[in-house]
């Protein structure tokens, strides 16, 4: 089987070919798959290709200089490699050159992310990850340490758009750390508790929820469960959680792409980084997923930031994180100041076991 051109073959596309065809080819006796391409940005062949270089998805790698395809004068003289380079790039600039000659992967200038950050986002290894510590799809890369500092960014599940997303960041110092993440189909019936275990999981973390669609989980989290820690309420706002304007994802998404490139943030999770490879600008000039791909995560990561909307320098964070850590202590102080109260109080009401063995025999009922 040869296909040329992989890169050029849209992603969502591929995807389709290669789970429909590819299984059909791995049941034959004899096969051999011989996949071409120059690179087109840090798409599916990108990874094909740096999987095979680093040996790990079975796929030999090899490739062609340009400087050993011989060209020539028309005067039948072989042209020198250098005065070749220069006339195509004078032709069609540096970046066709670098891409299509000397086989650069370069990111799409839509890319949020430049294409060196794009590159250096390395997940963490599958075999150190965590999975399903406290629910179903939970991936954790890190677990809590006592004198850290979190917030829990959700980006609700959006019907028929993309799944709930949860991102987990520890903001204690810089760089921030992701920490835990999750995307499914989660109801938001079952958010709330699973939210609410994983923000005390991590220290009664600060919780942001965006609340475009409805306020029914961040509302559950802080009137039904009584979550011990900090939910994010917007300055001057009367409701809980956080809301995403053009304006606030501008600002957000512009915080992140600054903390990824600039390595201030760590991003461990395999997920969250393909997403990255696929979030581009669109015509409108917003940001979102390329089309049959999904920026769940991306906007949770997003929605993790809204704390930090107004923070105009890297070292600003420093006078947020300690807000943060002083209220996780306050909490603590709060639950021990309440736990040695009732420590030396008695309940004795002076009901037996034969009086409860009584009552649960006994018909109650109510007259209004």
């Amino acid at each position: 089987l040869l296909v040329d051109e992989v890169a050029f073959v849209p992603t969502n596309l591929w995807e389709e070919m290669t789970d429909s065809l590819f299984p059909s080819q791995d049941a034959l006796a004899q096969k051999q798959k011989i996949l071409i391409s120059t690179p087109n940005g840090m798409n599916h062949w990108y990874h094909l290709v740096t999987g095979a270089r680093n040996g790990l998805n079975g796929y030999r790698f090899f490739t062609s200089d340009w400087k050993q395809v011989p060209r020539y004068n028309r005067d039948g003289t072989l042209k020198n490699v250098d005065d070749f380079k220069d006339e195509i790039i004078k032709k069609n600039g540096k970046q066709f050159f670098a891409q299509n000659y000397a086989l650069e992967f370069l990111g799409s200038s839509s890319t949020l992310i430049n294409s060196e950050a794009l590159k250096n986002l390395v997940p963490m290894d599958d075999s150190l990850v965590l999975y399903n510590t406290l629910f179903d799809g939970l991936r954790i890369f890190e677990e809590p340490k006592a004198s850290s500092s979190y917030v829990l960014g959700v980006d609700p599940k959006k019907e028929g758009i993309d799944k709930l997303a949860i991102q987990v960041i520890d903001v204690t110092n810089l760089p921030f750390k992701q920490v835990a993440s999750y995307n499914g189909d989660m109801s938001y019936l079952n958010a709330p508790a699973r939210i609410f275990d994983l923000g005390t999981y991590y220290n009664n973390a600060l919780i942001v929820v965006e609340n475009n669609i409805d306020n029914s989980i961040v509302d559950t989290l802080f009137y039904q469960y009584e979550y011990e820690g900090e939910i994010f309420k917007e300055e001057n706002k009367n409701i809980l959680g956080f809301r995403t304007t053009v304006k606030t994802k501008k600002i957000l998404l512009s915080l992140l792409k600054k903390l990824i490139e600039e390595n201030k943030l760590e991003i461990n999770d395999k997920k969250s980084i393909d997403e990255f490879f696929v979030f581009v600008e669109q015509k409108n000039g917003s940001f979102s997923a390329e089309d049959g791909y999904h920026d769940d995560l991306i906007m949770a990561l997003m929605i993790s930031l809204a704390p930090f909307i107004n923070i105009k320098h890297f070292e600003d964070f420093k006078g947020f994180i300690d807000f943060v850590e002083k209220k996780r202590i306050e909490s603590e102080e709060e639950a021990e100041e309440f736990a040695k109260f009732f420590s030396g109080v008695s309940f004795n009401t002076g009901i037996t076991d034969d009086d409860i063995s009584m009552l649960e025999k006994d018909v109650l009922s109510f007259n209004y």
